[in-house]
């Protein structure tokens, strides 16, 4: 098992890049329409997850850099198994995955011959990394009260939902919108980041398994 501190920067960024859904800690709040949710309201937009002991989603991801007109697609899935174990993958253009359980953080890339599998226990991980990784898990298990915790709730527009953190964060996104259906569940995640580029997750009803 390799230890954290010898990983490659290249390697470190492109597991971070993955997980963007979730390491979602908005650099600067800057002005928001609508009224900030009580948690008893924000729990109940969330009810639809609050019981389930695992969770199976796809979701496409679109990235648009405005400035040079390109845009980046890619496919992939989200598993959930409650309490501490979540899976990150992309299937398409090419084969990543990010596994976090309760004691492990890994990385497996590529396929067949090409197959790689890094590894790094939980507690040997940089403090800093921690707390992005626990931010990580609070969107992967889709925990409301944790979420409500760290973030304020703003609803812009019925079931449209924008998350303002509580605390100053280093990491480059100006706002995050999430999109929810009128039965509950999460339809998109939208995140604008300080340059100007836009990542859009679209997610297909999940699977759950009471």
């Amino acid at each position: 098992m390799k230890v954290l501190n010898r990983i490659k920067p290249a390697t470190l960024l492109l597991i971070f890049a993955c997980c963007q859904l979730i390491l979602v800690q908005i650099g600067r709040a800057g002005p928001t329409d609508g009224k900030a949710l009580s948690a008893e309201d924000f729990y109940r937009k969330f009810s639809w997850y609050q019981k389930f002991s695992s969770l199976k989603t796809s979701f496409i991801q679109k990235k648009t850099i405005p400035g040079l007109n390109v845009h980046l697609d890619a496919e992939g899935t989200l598993s959930v198994t409650r309490p501490d174990t979540v899976i990150w993958k992309i299937t398409r253009p090419s084969e990543l995955k990010v596994l976090l359980d309760k004691n492990n953080l890994s990385l497996v890339s590529g396929s067949g011959k090409d197959r790689q599998v890094e590894s790094w226990p939980l507690d040997k991980i940089p403090s800093n990394v921690k707390e992005k990784l626990f931010v990580m898990k609070l969107w992967l298990s889709f925990d409301p009260e944790g979420l409500y915790r760290q973030y304020t709730v703003f609803e812009t527009k019925p079931n449209q939902l924008r998350f303002i953190p509580k605390e100053k964060s280093q990491i480059g996104f100006s706002s995050l919108e999430m999109h929810l259906h009128r039965n509950g569940y999460i339809t998109q995640l939208i995140l604008h980041e300080d340059s100007g580029d836009i990542l859009d997750y679209t997610f297909k009803k999940p699977q759950l398994e009471p």
